[in-house]
């Protein structure tokens, strides 16, 4: 049983940590380049929705 599960956590803890770091560098880009234009958005979705 531990030698098919383990590869497979094995594999999935990588995945997870690969999935980590797409995170952090999406958010790092978001907030250190784009953070006026999120901002911006995120505000006039809270004051009126998509179409406001």
């Amino acid at each position: 049983m531990n030698s098919i599960i383990h590869p497979d956590l094995r594999n999935f803890s990588g995945i997870l940590k690969i999935i980590q770091i797409i995170i952090q560098v999406n958010l790092y880009v978001i907030f250190n380049l784009s953070s006026t234009t999120v901002w911006l958005a995120v505000s006039k979705v809270v004051r009126g929705g998509w179409n406001g």
